[in-house]
């Protein structure tokens, strides 16, 4: 794309393990296909690394400057690199918790600074934001040219409680994978679970991913399914680690125990490569996202569940309910184990019914991929280049 602007990306980043680094990889990644660059090569889409360590970590040579959370100069220091570069168009993706300082305040002392446009991805938007949340969300998007959100119930947040103009808000898909569209079976030997009916949930566990509940519905599942699995895939999150241990895991496996469940439930422990995590997704015939709370704008794990084609019972957050609406997908009350094990128990009895759910995801999910997204974000960056910076007011 001769006429694509140059560009910076500000994101955590790998080698740092989180679900908002992989997105900012992937999409990278996914814009220097689409230029046909070669990411690191010198291209034209470059990064600020968001870090929480002092040393400078491995970043591929797409990454220009590097900002430690708490450090006030970096956010100064990683402006002037921004601003002395050739780059037209700044991708900011936004988290709270990246960035230091009271709900994330240091992120606008980048943004004072920085003298080209913005366009921020919103990946949170609290219904009902803490007034430090408010302030600072709407600073953001005061200082944006434009906004990016994986949901049009995020893009209804903003203009109906952040007062945020409705033309500056954009719906772009979470990107995903393009893979094929088939069965289970071929798969399922890689993960160790030839001949079984295999349950799967992926990403950081933490509470709220209300994992306990899935374990239980499985001691309901199981006398009819004796060959049942359900597979949590995935470390404990960094953060969760770090304050608590690994005490929700713990009491995960100790529920596994007293169920008598342990040939049934398989953890695996760690953070997986994304080839992998596709290889365990179509091995699945069943993906679950039990989370105890509606307020859950956006899920990657989700979304490459239906872009991969799995049938889906997820409890109705607000991603879940706009993502698995139109039969994509079964939803169930929250913290309802009988109504969880009951749809689990449907989808593996009827084949035409899991099948048919899969079909409708998979199908909806091909305006998912990371070749569909990039090509949004790309229209986007071409819009605001040029502009002024904080052109654009709430």
């Amino acid at each position: 794309m001769t006429s694509s602007p140059g560009l910076y990306i500000v994101s955590t980043y790998p080698p740092r393990l989180c679900g908002l680094a992989t997105f900012a990889y992937d999409l990278a990644s996914a814009l220097a296909k689409g230029r046909s660059e070669k990411l690191g090569a010198g291209g034209s889409v470059a990064v600020v690394a968001m870090s929480e360590r002092r040393r400078r970590q491995p970043y591929g040579p797409e990454v220009r400057a590097v900002v430690r959370a708490s450090r006030l100069e970096d956010y100064a220091a990683a402006a002037e690199v921004v601003n002395n570069s050739a780059a037209a168009v700044v991708s900011l993706q936004h988290e709270y918790g990246i960035f230091g300082g009271r709900a994330g305040r240091h992120v606008l002392h980048f943004l004072e600074r920085l003298q080209k446009p913005v366009v921020t991805t919103l990946h949170t938007v609290p219904a009902e934001p803490k007034p430090d949340q408010r302030g600072i969300l709407r600073a953001v998007c005061a200082a944006s040219a434009a906004l990016a959100v994986h949901a049009q119930k995020a893009a209804e947040f903003l203009t109906d409680r952040y007062r945020v103009r409705e033309d500056k808000v954009h719906v772009i898909h979470h990107g995903t994978p393009d893979v094929p569209f088939g069965g289970s079976a071929p798969f399922k030997k890689t993960v160790g679970a030839a001949g079984r009916q295999v349950l799967l949930t992926f990403g950081f566990i933490t509470p709220r991913k209300g994992l306990q509940f899935a374990v239980r519905a499985m001691a309901d599942v199981l006398p009819q399914f004796p060959d049942s699995l359900y597979i949590i895939l995935g470390a404990t999150h960094p953060t969760i680690r770090k304050r608590y241990g690994e005490a929700y895991r713990n009491s995960l496996q100790r529920a596994v125990d007293r169920l008598g469940l342990r040939d049934h439930v398989r953890f695996v422990n760690r953070y997986v490569s994304q080839d992998e995590l596709v290889t365990y997704l179509r091995a699945a015939d069943v993906y679950v996202t039990p989370y105890l709370n509606e307020d859950q704008i956006s899920s990657g794990t989700l979304a490459y569940a239906v872009a991969c084609g799995k049938a889906v019972i997820s409890t109705p957050y607000w991603y879940a309910q706009e993502l698995l609406d139109d039969d994509r997908g079964i939803l169930v009350p929250f913290r309802d184990t009988k109504s969880l094990a009951f749809w689990v128990s449907e989808l593996l009895a009827y084949d035409d019914a899991r099948a048919f759910l899969a079909r409708r995801a998979y199908d909806y999910g091909r305006r998912m991929t990371w070749t569909r997204s990039a090509a949004a974000y790309e229209e986007l960056f071409r819009d605001v280049a040029g502009r002024k910076p904080r052109e654009g007011v709430v």
